[in-house]
């Protein structure tokens, strides 16, 4: 997803814990790609309708399959993997930052006080974190709370209303996010998007359930051990190894890295993945899935043994003009300390 897109999917906030560069070697994969692989508080009640004096009744409306949604005309809509992405335009050459509002929904059996409870615990001890408020409200129709916090990014404080709900077994989270600068401004147009969504069904499992067995060891916070890219000429370069960021993987099955969110699954490895990767099978029978990876879903092995997982990887193709000339990145991850 774009670089000025903060999708904050869910309660969470990407943790910047490690400092230095890191330059190690990747083990595996290493093979020429050969692959398709595509390209990177005081809780007050009220109603969420009651909030939003903003009128709609110029609004677009957004009809999904599991939930309607109105926007304002001029903001931008954009669908990825699970997530419906709603932009502010913007407004001149000094403006950078697009505001949005997201939907995502995603497979829950905890209720909405344990599932909130769950995703500030990770949460709270992250530099910069700032809850700022916890708000009881509805969600088409059904109890919500509102969250509103900040966190500092390179691109400055950012700030974060999110609403979330939890019903029959998923929780849904619609989520604003703004520069703080600039988060009043289009607060009211959120708070009406928000008190417009109405769901239609019983929400579709939007990502495949993790494997249970496996999850306790994926959820934690992951640094990038190494990347190298593969051109398809022949040749290949290591990457500057970005020390300071973090892919965090949560037990909501959605991930975050610097400023891309997404949606998470562990599947079986078949011999199709060995030959979309370009990489000869060497152990492991499980691979990690990230939907929302650069826009589009990719993959690619997990490393490990009987009682832990070492190593995940994240194989995908780029081109110009993110580089000079296409090829394939190899993306190595390992465990942070404490994580």
């Amino acid at each position: 997803m774009h670089a000025q897109l903060r999708l904050a999917a869910l309660l969470v906030f990407s943790a910047l814990l490690i400092t230095g560069c890191v330059t190690n070697a990747p083990t595996q994969p290493t093979a020429a790609p050969s692959g398709t692989i595509t390209s990177q508080a005081v809780a007050t009640t009220q109603d969420s309708a009651s909030a939003a004096s903003t009128s709609i009744s110029d609004y677009k409306t957004y009809d999904g399959e599991a939930y309607t949604i109105q926007y304002p005309q001029d903001w931008q809509l954009n669908e990825a993997q699970g997530i419906t992405i709603f932009q502010t335009p913007l407004t001149g050459q000094n403006d950078t930052y697009q505001e949005n509002v997201n939907v995502l929904i995603v497979p829950s059996e905890q209720d909405l006080n344990a599932f909130i409870e769950a995703a500030l615990s990770q949460s709270v001890e992250t530099a910069g974190f700032e809850l700022i408020d916890s708000t009881a409200t509805t969600l088409s129709g059904q109890p919500a709370r509102t969250i509103t916090y900040s966190e500092q990014s390179t691109e400055g404080k950012i700030q974060y209303a999110q609403t979330i709900s939890v019903q029959s077994g998923h929780a849904i989270i619609v989520t604003y996010t703004a520069l703080s600068s600039t988060f009043d401004e289009y607060r009211r147009a959120a708070e009406a998007m928000t008190a417009s969504f109405k769901l239609k069904t019983t929400p579709g499992t939007q990502t495949p359930a993790a494997e249970s067995s496996m999850a306790p060891q994926i959820v934690r916070k992951w640094r990038v051990y190494s990347q190298a890219i593969y051109y398809d000429a022949g040749a290949w370069n290591y990457l500057d190894t970005p020390a300071t960021t973090l892919l965090e993987i949560r037990a909501d099955q959605t991930w975050t890295f610097s400023t891309s969110t997404g949606t998470w699954s562990i599947q079986a490895i078949e011999e199709s993945d060995w030959q979309k990767w370009g990489v000869p099978s060497y152990g492991p029978t499980r691979k990690l899935v990230l939907n929302g990876w650069n826009g589009e879903t990719n993959d690619g092995p997990i490393e490990e043994s009987e009682s832990r997982v070492d190593f995940m990887w994240v194989i995908y193709r780029v081109g110009p003009p993110i580089v000079s000339s296409p090829g394939q990145i190899q993306m190595k991850f390992g465990q942070t300390y404490g994580g």
